[in-house]
């Protein structure tokens, strides 16, 4: 009896998902015995076409199920176009002005009299100026290292959306930028591949 009870506990997916497709299966395989022809106009309904479907879906979901990238949890159908749930989301870090005029990093009170963050105060960079949408920790870093180093080339609409969304929301100056390019791959890093 304890093996059956945990069996058909919601809280685990996939003997639940398992057990429903075991018995759709049935039911339609019992059908098609008793001669119905699903193939035939007349007798195809769409009350079949939805069950059809709806086992396939059943079927994707429990071999491939739909997981966030990031904390590998499943996301509701209500999310499934997204890869990344809305927990996970709502957690990427920010950044929000003021702006350090070098590195683009969120600048704190006491730096804001200067215009340069803590970190840029005595440094000469190559380039003229650098913005950032969000601080490159915690989701944004796993993101970006999924999307560069595991080959999740799909990523790039979503990550595109954030920079184009950060560049309208804050106007930024990019009229008269003469490139935008990602951050180069550092020497050590190089000689590592």
């Amino acid at each position: 009896p304890l093996c059956k009870a945990s069996l058909f506990n919601k809280s685990n997916n996939l003997a639940f998902n398992c057990v429903r497709f075991g018995f759709s299966m049935f039911f339609i395989l019992l059908s098609i015995k008793k001669g119905v022809n699903y193939f035939d106009k007349g007798l195809f309904h769409c009350y079949h076409i939805f069950m059809l479907r709806g086992i396939l879906r059943g079927l994707k979901d429990l071999v491939y199920p739909n997981t966030c990238l990031i904390c590998k949890k499943i996301i509701p159908p209500l999310q499934e176009q997204e890869l990344i749930c809305l927990g996970c989301w709502e957690r990427l870090e920010k950044n929000t002005p003021p702006f350090c005029a070098a590195c683009g990093r969120h600048l704190s009170e006491k730096d804001l009299a200067q215009d340069r963050c803590a970190h840029c105060a005595n440094a000469a960079f190559s380039f003229d100026r650098a913005f950032s949408p969000c601080c490159y920790r915690g989701t944004v870093k796993k993101l970006i290292r999924e999307f560069k180093y595991s080959g999740k080339d799909y990523l790039e609409q979503r990550l595109g959306n954030l920079l184009n969304g950060f560049i309208r929301d804050y106007q930024l100056p990019v009229e008269h930028c003469d490139l935008i390019i990602p951050v180069p791959l550092h020497a050590g890093r190089l000689r590592e591949r």
